[in-house]
């Protein structure tokens, strides 16, 4: 398969218009953000859409994030403020690999942070960012301690 831009997939694929992509690379050019985060906050696309042609653009797996259960192990090797940072959830260790799912497989400095982090390879699968980040703070624990935290502050 040749190396498109997630734009021209999503657009070969049907999934947005010449018009709403030309809307949202205007919007990129203007800010520092990715072009799918741009193209879901905009509602032309969801994260099950970018996530979808990720993987098949990159010949990589689409996690099943309900029917995920990492192993302690695995979870243990990585902090949770980078895990959470980075949209990466540590899943298996198989010898000198990790496998991890993240929501951005060509974040390569994520993925080169995580090898430093755990002395190991990394192996990705891909999930929708939202999702993804909602297992991570489950697995972790943070759900209470940002509960904590917005409770604590005070309002205006």
């Amino acid at each position: 398969m040749t190396n498109r831009k997630l734009g021209d997939l999503l657009v070969a694929e049907g999934l947005i218009s010449n018009l709403q992509l030309s809307i949202a690379l205007a919007a990129q050019q203007t800010s520092s953000r990715r072009l799918g985060e741009i193209l879901v906050e905009r509602g032309f696309s969801t994260e099950d859409q970018i996530a979808e042609c990720l993987a098949k653009q990159y010949g990589y797996q689409l996690a099943d994030l309900d029917g995920l259960r990492p192993q302690a192990n695995a979870v243990s090797l990585l902090k949770a403020d980078l895990a959470l940072e980075h949209a990466v959830l540590p899943v298996r260790v198989l010898g000198d690999v990790l496998e991890c799912v993240m929501a951005d497989p060509l974040d390569v400095h994520a993925t080169d942070l995580v090898q430093q982090a755990t002395k190991k390879r990394v192996s990705l699968q891909i999930a929708p960012q939202g999702r993804l980040l909602a297992k991570i703070r489950e697995l972790y624990g943070l759900e209470e301690q940002l509960d904590e935290v917005v409770e604590g502050f005070p309002l205006p």
